[in-house]
């Protein structure tokens, strides 16, 4: 491998400093917008550093909405499913992968085809199963699904991952 000069490598971190600062910029400019008043917002030609800064923005922002509520709901939401998939799927997987039964090859090969439907197509259909049970606006449709399969591709994905350890490992 050759030696850059030390011009070059002051070349280079010329440039890789000025990209830092094109990437870095927007999130400067944000950081600096939250922090002054409006009506420096539209100031022309607009100040980098702001001559007052002002952190009611923040606190502002805070009450406006339950955001410790909206945190909870997502935190709750988020570990439910997670568990709910991590169970569900592993079991499935573990099945395809390490169990023989009659047809095991056939309904995997069915339950791939999940994987070929979009999205769009059952999103009306599982709208009017949630709707007809009464359940919209609650926590259920988000979760429930994770607990009963874990999705196709996390199966799919946790079966290759089975099928790839020796099965000598399993009566060891």
């Amino acid at each position: 491998m050759r030696k850059l000069s030390l011009l070059n490598k002051t070349i280079v971190y010329i440039l890789l400093l000025a990209g830092s600062v094109f990437c870095l910029f927007p999130i400067i400019w944000m950081l600096r917008t939250s922090v002054i008043q409006m009506g420096d917002l539209y100031q022309v030609p607009p100040k980098l550093i702001p001559p007052k800064l002002i952190l009611d923005n923040f606190r502002d922002a805070l009450s406006a909405y339950p955001f410790g509520r909206f945190f909870m709901n997502s935190a709750i939401i988020t570990l439910s499913a997670i568990a709910g998939v991590l169970l569900s799927a592993s079991i499935c997987a573990y099945s395809f992968s390490r169990i023989e039964w009659y047809g095991r090859d056939k309904v995997f090969g069915f339950i791939l085809t999940g994987l070929m439907i979009p999205f769009f197509v059952v999103m009306i259909p599982q709208f009017v199963f949630w709707k007809t049970l009464n359940l919209t606006d609650t926590f259920v449709p988000l979760i429930a699904p994770a607990w009963f399969g874990g999705g196709v591709f996390n199966i799919f994905l946790l079966r290759q991952f089975f099928m790839s350890i020796p099965r000598d490992l399993d009566e060891a």
